[in-house]
């Protein structure tokens, strides 16, 4: 059997190992809601659920139309159905452009406002995002954003020809 002074010498490097870990877990909490690190997790939810919100949006500008009876004197008046298929397309873009913009932001007021309240752990704020890796998520999303979009587009244009 272990004697009394082993068993508390492994407790105690036990315990100080868990509060390593939990040190540095609290450095990446603290990371991931102040800037830069809140952004990344804010273009993943976008990323997430900002395409199945922009199809409903598609499907409900142009459904819309259909159903109340304006689509067709509009196609009849001489626009043309590529023109009328652009011009939703550009609202769409339009759109999605303000709703990433009104995101960042309120993410980045979020993350000013906590990091004001919560200060930085004992071991000293982990750079675990940089201003880099935000743009970089950035520049992913506004990419998938824009081939989505795109091939929507190039989509209805092939099948939906004038």
């Amino acid at each position: 059997p272990l004697s009394s002074t082993e068993v508390i010498a492994g407790l105690e490097a036990q315990c100080s190992q868990e509060a390593a870990q939990q040190e540095t877990l609290l450095q990446q909490r603290y990371a991931s809601f102040t800037l830069p690190g809140s952004l990344p997790g804010v273009y993943s939810m976008v990323s997430n659920m900002g395409f199945i919100l922009l199809a409903i949006l598609g499907a409900t500008l142009i459904g819309s139309e259909y159903s109340l009876g304006t689509l067709r004197p509009m196609l009849v008046r001489g626009v043309g159905r590529t023109t009328y298929l652009a011009a939703k397309f550009l609202l769409l873009i339009l759109a999605t452009a303000g709703a990433l913009l009104i995101a960042s932001l309120v993410a980045g007021l979020a993350g000013l406002v906590l990091s004001a309240f919560a200060s930085a752990p004992a071991g000293g704020q982990a750079a675990l995002t940089t201003w880099a890796d935000a743009g970089g998520e950035f520049q992913i999303l506004i990419s998938y954003i824009v081939v989505v979009i795109t091939t929507s587009y190039l989509l209805f244009e092939y099948i939906w020809k004038d």
